[in-house]
C-alpha cells in the first residue's frame, strides 16, 4: 500500500497532513480533472484535439 500512495504522492494526487502518529490525506486534484483526463488522452492522440460529435 505504501507505494502505492508513494507514487500518487509523487504524481500530486494528493496532499497529506501528520495527525498525530499517522497523516490525513486529502485530494490535490478534483475529481472532475483526473476522471476526464484518460478522454482527453485518447481525442488528443487519435484525433489530434479535433473531435466533431
Amino acid at each position: 500500500m505504501s507505494t502505492i500512495v508513494g507514487i500518487l504522492q509523487d504524481k500530486s494526487f494528493f496532499i497529506y497532513e501528520k495527525q498525530g502518529k499517522g497523516h490525513v490525506y486529502f485530494p490535490f486534484v478534483a475529481k472532475q480533472d483526473y476522471s476526464n483526463q484518460p478522454i482527453n488522452k485518447l481525442v488528443d492522440n487519435y484525433f489530434q484535439g479535433r473531435l466533431k460529435i
